[in-house]
């Protein structure tokens, strides 16, 4: 489930992963992230296998999809962001720029205040570094 990869391992984007790493890595309880394509592409992770990576991309493009139509039928303006609280972790996903989502996995005792704030501050800071453009429709004539 988690993993001590090198930035050289890593089989993402080298850049984004050492913008999500040098920023969020040192945050109290915060065990990982996962930047994503609101298509379900995982762009960059620290902190998990490539499973694991592979799991949060899916959930969290299907929690920001579900949060995003919800909003959109109840009037509640754009989606900020979705806290998924279990017993033994909490899992944060807010926009991270046009087109990208960026999840993140605390331990049971983070102060969610504090993961919120920074997660928010590197978001807002990279976030139009790290979008992601709609991709083009291949099979379209």
């Amino acid at each position: 489930m988690f993993s001590e990869e090198s930035p050289g391992a890593n089989p993402f984007d080298e850049q984004v992963y050492r913008m999500l790493h040098v920023n969020l890595a040192d945050v109290p309880e915060l065990l990982g992230a996962v930047l994503l394509s609101d298509d379900g592409l995982a762009k960059s992770s620290f902190g998990f296998d490539r499973e694991t990576v592979e799991h949060l991309a899916a959930a969290g493009t299907g929690y920001a999809s579900l949060g995003r139509g919800l909003a959109h039928s109840i009037e509640g303006g754009p989606l900020l962001h979705s806290v998924v609280k279990m017993a033994d972790r909490t899992m944060l996903i807010t926009n991270c720029g046009e087109g990208s989502t960026i999840v993140v996995v605390t331990g049971a005792k983070a102060d969610m205040g504090a993961v919120m704030y920074e997660v928010l501050r590197v978001a807002k800071a990279v976030g139009d570094f790290m979008g992601t453009a709609p991709r083009a429709n291949a099979s379209a004539p």
